[in-house]
C-alpha cells in the first residue's frame, strides 16, 4: 500500500461482508501502456462474435479489445441480441494475452434519452440519465443552440437529449424540453408498467392514469438488453414515458425491482429517513422512518456502509 499513490487505478472482483463490499484478486490497472488520455473510459464499436466473446474496435488501438464471456454476463449483456456495428463503453486492462474490457456497458452514444437537470455551474447544465452512473454535461454552446436559457430551468425539470461521449464523459446534444405538458399524473415522473400483451417484436404495458397502453419498441427492448421472450405477461417494468406522434411509448426501459428483496448500502441519513444505494438501481432507496421503526431499527446505531 506505501507503493501506491492516492488517484492510482486498481481493478478487482466484489465480495460482501458484513459491513459492505470488499475486493478480492486485486491488480493494479495497467493504464500505463494505454494509449490517449490514460485509464479514460471508451467507445467500441462490435466487430466480431466467436462463440461466448466478442470484439471491438476502439480508435487509438491496433489490436481488438477482448469482451469476455464473463464480464458480458457480469453486465446482462447477451451478444446474441446484439449487432455487428453496436457500440459499448467499457475500461480497459491490459491482461496476459491482450488489453480486454471490463466495466461494460451498452453505450448510450446517439441515443434520446430524458434526462432530470441536477445541478448547474456557470452557464453549464448537468442532467442525471436513468442507467448511466455519471451526470451528462449540457454544454452552454448545445443549450443555446437549442434556444434555451439555463436560467429559466428548473432543477428537476426533464430534457430530452442525444447523447456523444466526450473525453470527459457524456454530453447531451440536439436538446428539448421534455413534452411533459401532455402526461396525466405527476409529469415526467418514472412509471411502473405491467406487461399487458406482445404483438411481434414489440411489447405493451398498461399504466395506472393512462387510458391506452404504452409501447415497448423494439430498439428500445433491445438497448435496454431486454428479450421479450424471457417475460410473462403480468411481469413489471420501469420507463420514461414520451409523446410520439402515434401516441405515448416508453424509453430507459428496466425491469422492474418493485416487491424484489435486495441488498442496499446505508449511503447517508437526513434527520430520521436513511438512503441506500443498490446495485443496478441509478437512485439512492428511501429507508422511511415508519419503516424503520416496524423493523426494530434505530438508525443511530447503523453506521455508513
Amino acid at each position: 500500500l506505501q507503493t501506491l499513490q492516492i488517484g492510482e487505478n486498481l481493478t478487482f472482483e466484489m465480495t460482501m461482508s458484513p459491513k459492505g463490499y470488499r475486493a478480492i484478486n486485486i491488480r493494479q490497472a495497467a493504464n500505463a501502456g494505454l494509449p490517449g488520455n490514460e485509464g479514460e473510459r471508451v467507445v467500441g464499436t462490435l466487430k466480431k462474435i466467436h462463440l461466448n466473446d466478442g470484439f471491438c474496435s476502439v480508435e487509438g488501438y491496433n489490436n481488438d479489445i477482448l469482451l469476455g464471456y464473463k464480464e458480458l454476463m457480469e453486465a446482462g449483456i447477451i451478444l446474441q441480441t446484439m449487432q455487428l456495428g453496436d457500440s459499448l463503453t467499457f475500461d480497459i486492462v491490459a491482461g496476459f494475452k491482450g488489453y480486454h474490457a471490463v466495466n461494460i456497458q451498452k453505450s448510450h452514444v446517439g441515443k434520446r434519452v430524458v434526462g432530470m437537470l441536477k445541478k448547474t455551474h456557470g452557464s453549464n447544465g448537468f442532467c442525471s440519465v436513468e442507467g448511466v452512473a455519471n451526470d451528462v454535461l449540457l454544454g452552454d454552446r448545445c443549450l443555446a443552440e437549442a434556444g434555451l436559457n439555463l436560467q429559466t430551468l428548473q432543477i428537476g425539470e426533464n430534457l430530452t437529449f442525444e447523447m456523444t461521449m466526450s473525453p470527459k464523459g457524456y454530453r447531451a446534444i440536439n436538446i428539448r424540453q421534455a413534452a411533459n405538458a401532455g402526461l396525466p399524473g405527476n409529469e415526467g415522473e418514472r412509471v411502473v408498467g405491467t406487461l399487458k400483451k406482445i404483438h411481434l417484436n414489440d411489447g405493451f404495458c398498461s399504466v395506472e392514469g393512462y387510458n391506452n397502453d404504452i409501447l415497448l419498441g423494439y430498439k428500445e427492448l433491445m438497448e435496454a438488453g431486454i428479450i421479450l421472450q424471457t417475460m410473462q405477461l403480468g411481469d413489471s417494468l420501469t420507463f420514461d414515458i414520451v409523446a410520439g406522434f402515434k401516441g405515448y411509448h416508453a424509453v430507459n426501459i428496466q425491469k422492474s425491482h418493485v416487491g424484489k428483496r435486495v441488498v442496499g448500502m446505508l449511503k447517508k441519513t437526513h434527520g430520521s429517513n436513511g438512503f441506500c444505494s443498490v446495485e443496478g438501481v441509478a437512485n439512492d432507496v428511501l429507508l422511511g422512518d415508519r419503516c424503520l421503526a416496524e423493523a426494530g431499527l434505530n438508525l443511530q446505531t447503523l453506521q455508513i456502509g
